[in-house]
C-alpha cells in the first residue's frame, strides 16, 4: 500500500512549482517551444495597462514557422521577418524587414494559446489559432 501511494505521489514531488517557466503557465509541456509558437495566430485579446485594445487588432494575423520566419498581416498588407527565442526561452524577439525589431516577454505558451507582453510599450497580447 505504501509503495502504491508513493508511486502515485512521485510525479507531484518531481514537478515543483518553481519549475514553471512562464508567469501564466503551463507547468510542464512535452512540445518544444518552437513547435508551440509555429502557427497562424489572431489576436484574441490585447490591452495596454489594463485598457482593452482588442478591436484595434481585429484584422491583424501573425504567422510563425519552425524555421524562424514570420509574417505579420494587417488587412491586405503583409510584413515579412524573422523570430527567435532568447533569455532561455522566456523572451520572444521579432525582426521585421520594414517595421523594425520588437522584444516580448512570454507570459503563456501552449499549443493553442500564446500570450506575451511588449517590453517597450507594455502592450499585452493573447493570441489564439487563426
Amino acid at each position: 500500500m505504501r509503495k502504491t501511494l508513493f508511486l502515485l505521489l512521485l510525479p507531484a514531488l518531481l514537478i515543483p512549482a518553481s519549475c514553471k517557466k512562464y508567469d501564466e503557465g503551463p507547468y510542464i509541456s512535452f512540445w518544444p517551444k518552437a513547435e508551440r509558437i509555429a502557427n497562424k495566430w489572431k489576436v484574441g485579446k490585447a490591452d495596454l495597462n489594463g485598457a482593452d485594445s482588442t478591436s484595434f487588432f481585429r484584422t491583424h494575423i501573425l504567422e510563425f514557422t519552425n524555421q524562424g520566419t514570420a509574417i505579420y498581416q494587417i488587412g491586405n498588407r503583409k510584413y515579412f521577418g524573422t523570430w527567435q527565442l532568447n533569455n532561455n526561452g522566456r523572451d520572444f524577439d521579432l525582426d521585421y524587414d520594414s517595421l523594425g525589431r520588437f522584444s516580448y516577454q512570454i507570459l503563456r505558451l501552449k499549443e493553442k494559446e500564446f500570450w506575451y507582453r511588449d517590453k517597450r510599450s507594455n502592450f499585452s497580447f493573447q493570441l489564439a489559432p487563426f
